[in-house]
């Protein structure tokens, strides 16, 4: 039971990531000091205090940024509402038997 929920969390955040990058594509500006890796880490609150002071003054005159920072919350706010559903029984075999199958590692 474990194993579904860890499958079904890292298909909500494929899908999740998958949405907001097709999304951002329709945003004409570039953000030349803020990645969206920022926005991600300032919408959940996890941005240092030096960053995020830079991050908020920025917001106030960059429409482009903000638009962005929008998408990302209704991209956040469409998973916690998804209906997660658990991996075909096929599915979860195919990825067990792959993880179980040793390999090298290259340095």
């Amino acid at each position: 039971m474990r194993f579904k929920v860890s499958i079904a969390k890292l298909t909500a955040k494929f899908q999740y990531h998958y949405e907001v990058t097709r999304l951002l594509h329709f945003i004409p500006f570039a953000m030349p000091n803020f990645t969206t890796e920022d926005l991600t880490l300032f919408m959940y609150n996890e941005m240092s205090k030096p960053d995020k002071a830079g991050l908020e003054k920025e917001l106030q005159s960059n429409w482009a940024l903000r638009e962005k920072l929008q998408v990302l919350k209704e991209s956040a706010q469409r998973v916690q509402n998804m209906q997660l559903q658990s991996p075909r029984r096929q599915t979860v075999k195919a990825i067990m038997e792959y993880a179980a199958q040793s390999s090298e590692v290259s340095s």
